[in-house]
């Protein structure tokens, strides 16, 4: 009977033991609602990922924007993110309701892109367009604009002519036709008309391509080959600001052709007749070469010295820009001096 009661009282302190832990778990945790929303209109933001920062436990924002969320204590703290909007992290405390805003990310969204005759934000554009900002362009010294933007923007096929110069061809999509211009249409601040080669990359504020039917509508049976709609830097207002660049660069033949001179020519044909008993031709005769060349013909002449040379390219760039309330100003002269691999080529 002792042991029974024993046995009895042992198992009634297990479970009011496991009640007890499982209380504190209980405790320990907490659960946290609210609803996410866009900062701007007030709506609420659907898909919005809720996440403890540190942990896989998240949630995800219902049509409304509502959630709710379970998380571990009061030191937790919940990001909220959304594509298009800045991060926001909030530590919860004794917090069970939390009502979050989020900003949308202006660089990401609001960037402006220019369609025919009017703008749209990057977020509503639906047709294809490639864009390729000024802040790109500098990353990497080009003596031309076609040159700058050559592997930037998808369908664009920039094609080096080799010819100092003389601009690159550019294709949008492939060739349209094969019997009519080819080129895209180009649109400079508004204006129709105009090349490309005539710009300095260092003037450009942005380059974008319109490249599909959708896009390039406004412009007509024009746009067919696509449109490249160019917008140069302005002034600012403030004080005036001075730019200057400068960069050199070479151009050469790593590798030429291994060829023989004239001495190693004649030996080559010699030795050519000994072995075959061939009648030896008289040019190739010690006597007819000494009467009708003269002394040093051996040295004979590398063509290929003869026409090709080391090409140097130095561009130099020079810009003022600035403003104030009645008028903006932006003034740039560029020189670009650029030699070909063939000699008295360059421009």
């Amino acid at each position: 009977m002792k042991h029974k009661l024993q046995k009895n009282l042992f198992i009634k302190l297990l479970c009011a033991g496991i009640l007890i832990f499982s209380a504190q778990g209980l405790l320990a945790q907490q659960s946290v609602s609210g609803r996410v929303t866009d900062a701007a209109d007030g709506q609420g933001v659907p898909g919005a990922n809720v996440v403890v920062k540190g942990t896989t436990t998240g949630a995800i924002t219902d049509l409304e924007g509502n959630y709710s969320i379970a998380v571990p204590g009061a030191d937790a703290i919940l990001v909220y993110s959304y594509i298009g909007y800045h991060d926001k992290e909030i530590v919860v405390g004794n917090q069970t309701s939390i009502e979050v805003a989020l900003a949308e990310d202006v660089q990401a969204l609001d960037e402006v892109v220019v369609i025919g005759y009017g703008t749209v934000k990057k977020d509503d554009l639906t047709g294809a367009v490639a864009v390729v900002t000024s802040e790109e362009l500098s990353k990497t010294p080009a003596t031309s604009l076609a040159r700058a933007i050559q592997g930037r923007a998808s369908g664009v096929l920039v094609t080096q002519s080799g010819d100092p110069g003389v601009g690159p061809t550019i294709r949008i999509r492939g060739t349209g036709s094969i019997n009519q211009n080819p080129n895209p249409l180009y649109v400079i601040d508004g204006v129709i008309g105009g090349s490309m080669n005539d710009i300095n990359p260092n003037d450009i504020e942005s380059f974008q391509v319109l490249k599909d039917a959708s896009a390039a509508a406004i412009y007509g049976a024009d746009g067919a080959n696509g449109v490249i709609i160019i917008t140069t830097k302005r002034g600012t207002m403030g004080k005036p600001k001075v730019t200057f660049s400068a960069f050199g660069s070479m151009n050469l033949v790593p590798k030429q052709f291994e060829v023989m001179d004239a001495q190693q020519y004649v030996d080559f044909f010699n030795t050519v007749y000994d072995d075959n008993e061939i009648e030896r031709q008289e040019a190739y005769t010690d006597e007819f070469r000494q009467y009708y060349y003269g002394e040093g013909w051996e040295k004979g002449t590398d063509w290929q010295d003869e026409i090709i040379q080391k090409a140097w390219t130095q561009n130099y760039f020079l810009g003022v820009s600035g403003g104030g309330e009645a008028s903006n100003y932006s003034i740039s002269a560029n020189i670009l001096d650029e030699d070909g691999i063939l000699k008295n080529s360059g421009a």
